[in-house]
């Protein structure tokens, strides 16, 4: 009966082990999957490089697994101020959500959006206009690969993150160019709540 008893315990904290990836729970990546990536590797903001100032429309492309819903978008940014970040379809560029994050501090901040449905097989885009009111501005950018082995694609909770793109613009604007040099960082940083 002990024999049995700890094999059933040791089992149950095999398998509660495996919910977690370095630390980050899976309930985690599923909510708000890019702070939880920031947060599992360590990466407080003081740890991430700030770019010099500049007007970008930055983000990601990506898919999702399964349907979800979106609920909030958010950012990390350097510097207080407003800053637009969008949630794209990526087929038609069409926007299917935009919030202005006031940033006061160094901390991934969030605001409401009306819920958004995402669907399998879809390609989406969110992206961060780094221009705040109009002005250049500094964004995170750090490191998490080495050539030749790009960042992307990888998998981010229920997302498949397949590329950073880009577009130099002062005002939210379809990213559309993704160039070889930025597949080794995460860059802005843009983020929403999935519900």
């Amino acid at each position: 009966m002990k024999k049995v008893f700890a094999y059933i315990l040791l089992t149950g904290v095999i398998i509660t082990g495996c919910n977690k990836k370095e630390g980050t729970s899976r309930s985690a990546l599923l909510t708000t999957p890019f702070k939880a990536y920031v947060e599992e590797r360590g990466l407080l903001p003081v740890e991430l490089m700030v770019t010099s100032p500049q007007t970008f429309e930055i983000g990601y492309n990506f898919t999702v697994i399964r349907n979800q819903q979106v609920s909030k978008l958010g950012a990390l940014m350097p510097d207080p101020g407003e800053y637009f970040v969008t949630l794209w379809k990526a087929d038609d560029e069409s926007v299917m959500a935009r919030a202005t994050i006031v940033v006061t501090e160094k901390e991934f901040t969030y605001t409401n959006i009306s819920p958004v449905n995402l669907e399998p097989r879809t390609n989406y885009v969110l992206s961060i206009n780094t221009s705040n009111k109009g002005a250049e501005a500094s964004y995170f950018a750090h490191r998490l690969a080495e050539e030749p082995y790009p960042l992307y694609p990888f998998q981010l909770g229920i997302m498949s993150v397949s590329s950073v793109v880009q577009k130099h613009s002062a005002t939210p604007s379809f990213p559309y160019s993704s160039f070889n040099d930025y597949q080794y960082f995460l860059m802005g940083i843009p983020d929403m709540l999935f519900e």
